[in-house]
């Protein structure tokens, strides 16, 4: 089966980081494990918000932090079978209705998904997923993050 790219916004490394209770975190490193082991890619522009927490993550003392940190940086960060890389100069303005609905920081999000042909932004902004109503007229499908653990079985 060939691998699915996917684009996952900043719950990740605030998930990773403990931010949103261990629980989270926890779901986070079973996450990570099954993108580790399985079909799915990640699509990261660099220079992103997105790439940068995920950065700031090393600067972390915590131990946790850490092996979460190694764990997405040499597990799927490195490995070309499982994230694909963009620049941004490889990223394009978004077709005018969609660029009227996406809030200005969640812009880079969907070129990401875009130039990359991802199909699935996941997501915990559910403002987001309903505010942007033209997604699916351009392949994109927007699932809370949540909902695609549950498809996951994670």
């Amino acid at each position: 089966m060939a691998p699915d790219p996917i684009v996952i916004n900043e719950w990740l490394p605030h998930d990773m980081r403990g931010d949103n209770g261990l629980l989270l975190q926890e779901r986070a490193e079973v996450f990570l494990e099954s993108l580790k082991s399985g079909t799915d890619k990640i699509v990261v522009l660099r220079g992103s918000k997105w790439d940068a927490k995920v950065w700031a993550l090393w600067t972390s003392t915590d131990v946790r932090v850490q092996v979460l940190s190694k764990l997405l940086y040499l597990g799927i960060l490195i490995d070309p079978l499982k994230r694909i890389y963009l620049d941004p100069e490889e990223v394009q303005d978004l077709p005018p209705d969609l660029a009227e609905q996406v809030p200005a920081d969640d812009i880079y999000l969907f070129q990401t998904a875009i130039a990359a042909g991802a199909k699935t932004i996941v997501t915990t902004d559910g403002r987001l997923i309903n505010a942007v109503s033209k997604a699916p007229d351009h392949g994109l499908r927007l699932i809370a993050r949540d909902d695609y653990y549950h498809e996951r079985g994670l």
